[in-house]
């Protein structure tokens, strides 16, 4: 459905954007003290507009966070660009609408309420790179940088704070940090990690080791490498607000969290979007991931202490949004098969990805587009078939289980050694998706339950994951009705244009109409399927063109709540501007 499965970014890659909690230090800054807030606006209730929040909230993209476009010599994006994902988020186009604040002001390290963070960026941010490049194995994404450079080790510390941040005395509004949970926005007082060990050789054919194995750390090893999100930008976001003198303080001498920090700055308004990476956590780690609101009750009293220590802080104003449904995003894999083949253009559906992968594979063999086609779909039923045998992954002959990117990927290549070895009658029933105890797959000794989260989910863990999905939706309306805090349904807009049908999914597929060749799809932009334009590289986090559809929601439940919002949404002509250079949307 998307190019050849070497398209496929690697699931850890988008990790790199969840989160923590370990044992490492943090400490201040030393030296810096934040100026006065800027309004930027003739509306007094978006005087001091703050944004609080996660990676989504950051304007995080395709596995890193980055202020300034840069460029790197292996980008095929002209001029070997790698984009700056910060400023296209949806809180800095809100602002934007609201304020009046310029596209070249949020940039501008000068004027900017960003912490924009320089180059290369924090994270790993994938570029697309050519396949024939000696140096990727064949895959035309790449990261930009190691995500274990010196710089994103820089990023653990106060005294790499200077360097991380190109504007590191200014009071940014935007102090959201990419990994958070809820309960660490109000409890995360330092960095709850260190980095890992540092790279070994040079990009890019350089390695990051994986976290070591040590006693005093609760998530040593593998859990320790998906939680270490919110420690490396803990201090990039917030180093100007924390205390020079008193550790995990603020320069007030409250808590050091980030909730506690927007409230220094005594906000007029603020948004607080909240819980992705408490279900990502849960999800990708097989449920083992005990740093998340699991227990009943437990988000619900998380957001709700956030938007009152909002509000008590001057916010006469709060918006509050919920979760999208994650096993609708493009990062996971729905198994068994499809009710019609129209669904293949607007959900990630395992066989419609198969068939398409393969389709391609075999027409670079030279094989005519209709028999490539025809011999896809009967390799594409075996593979999944043969998968919904292995009952110890907890597969039923049903669409209620999902591979993840990686298991996607891993099963792919898997299949393609297979057909090569005997295109006439592939054992497509030696695939695995459970490693071995040191990681490797297949193997001669799979462990068992080993893959689940990080490769696949079973139909009884999906249906946890959907169930704690709703449950925290559940709790933010809760929260948002409580504190009278307005609440924005993210859900439904993910939701609708997911389903293919209604005023959501009409307003995305509306952005370029035309039919796209390359898919079949009968409009080239946009839909939540991999690479057609709502989400960025990394399958989670949205492209700019899915930010500014996400800041309209934003726009319309604020000004339905408060009457004195006012803020005018995005015009079609402003996101027509904006898809018409987003990178990560098909032209």
């Amino acid at each position: 459905m998307k190019m050849t499965y070497l398209t496929k970014t690697l699931a850890a890659l988008a990790v790199a954007s969840l989160a923590a909690c370990g044992g490492g230090g943090g400490g201040s800054t030393g030296s810096l003290t934040p100026s006065a807030p800027k309004a930027g606006t003739t509306n007094p209730l978006f005087a001091t507009f703050v944004g609080v929040g996660d990676s989504l909230t950051a304007g995080y993209q395709a596995g890193g966070l980055l202020g300034a476009n840069t460029t790197n010599p292996y980008s095929v994006f002209p001029g070997g660009l790698v984009p700056a994902t910060q400023e296209n988020g949806y809180w800095a186009l809100m602002f934007e609408q609201a304020t009046g604040m310029s596209a070249a002001q949020m940039a501008s390290p000068a004027t900017s309420v960003l912490p924009l963070i320089n180059a290369p960026g924090i994270g790993a941010q994938l570029i697309p790179v050519s396949p024939s490049s000696p140096y990727f194995g064949g895959a035309p994404f790449a990261a930009s940088h190691p995500s274990c450079d010196s710089f994103n080790e820089s990023a653990f510390s106060a005294a790499g704070f200077p360097s991380i941040r190109a504007n590191p005395t200014a009071a940014v509004l935007d102090v959201a940090v990419p990994g958070i949970t809820a309960h660490e926005a109000v409890n995360m007082v330092n960095p709850l990690t260190g980095p890992p060990p540092p790279q070994v050789g040079t990009y890019p054919t350089q390695t990051c080791s994986p976290y070591l194995p040590m006693s005093t750390d609760a998530t040593a090893g593998g859990l320790q490498s998906l939680v270490s999100g919110e420690s490396s930008l803990y201090i990039p976001i917030l180093g100007q607000y924390l205390s020079q003198t008193a550790p995990q303080k603020l320069s007030n001498g409250q808590p050091a969290t980030m909730v506690n920090a927007a409230a220094m700055l005594k906000p007029t308004f603020a948004t607080v979007w909240l819980g992705a990476n408490d279900l990502l956590k849960f999800a990708f780690s097989g449920g083992k991931a005990a740093m998340v609101d699991s227990q009943p009750g437990q988000m619900q009293a998380d957001i709700t202490l956030a938007v009152q220590t909002l509000q008590k802080a001057g916010a006469q104003g709060v918006a509050v949004a919920n979760l999208p449904t994650v096993l609708q995003t493009p990062q996971f894999f729905r198994g068994d098969f499809p009710a019609s083949q129209a669904l293949c253009v607007t959900q990630n559906w395992l066989f419609c990805d198969l068939a398409s992968e393969i389709t391609g594979g075999l027409i670079a063999q030279g094989v005519p587009p209709a028999t490539a086609a025809a011999t896809a779909q009967t390799y594409a039923t075996g593979i999944v078939k043969a998968l919904e045998a292995h009952t110890a992954y907890g597969f039923n002959a049903d669409s209620n289980w999902y591979l993840t990117e990686t298991g996607f990927l891993v099963a792919l290549g898997q299949a393609n050694a297979l057909i090569q070895a005997n295109p006439a009658n592939p054992n497509f029933a030696a695939i695995q998706l459970d490693p071995n105890a040191t990681g490797q797959i297949p193997s001669t000794a799979p462990l068992a339950g080993s893959g689940l989260g990080a490769l696949y989910l079973g139909d009884t863990f999906a249906a946890a994951v959907n169930s704690m999905n709703s449950t925290f939706n559940t709790d933010i309306a809760a929260a948002a009705s409580n504190t009278g805090a307005a609440l924005v349904d993210i859900n439904a807009v993910f939701s609708g244009i997911y389903s293919g049908t209604g005023p959501y999914f009409a307003q995305a597929a509306s952005i370029n109409p035309n039919p796209n060749p390359a898919t079949g799809a009968p409009f080239t932009c946009c839909s939540l399927v991999f690479n057609q334009g709502l989400l960025s590289f990394d399958g989670l986090h949205p492209s700019n063109t899915g930010y500014a559809l996400i800041a309209n929601a934003f726009i319309q439940a604020i000004d339905t709540k408060y009457t004195n919002a006012n803020i005018p949404p995005l015009s079609a002509a402003q996101i027509q501007a904006i898809y018409a250079t987003d990178p990560y949307a098909p032209h």
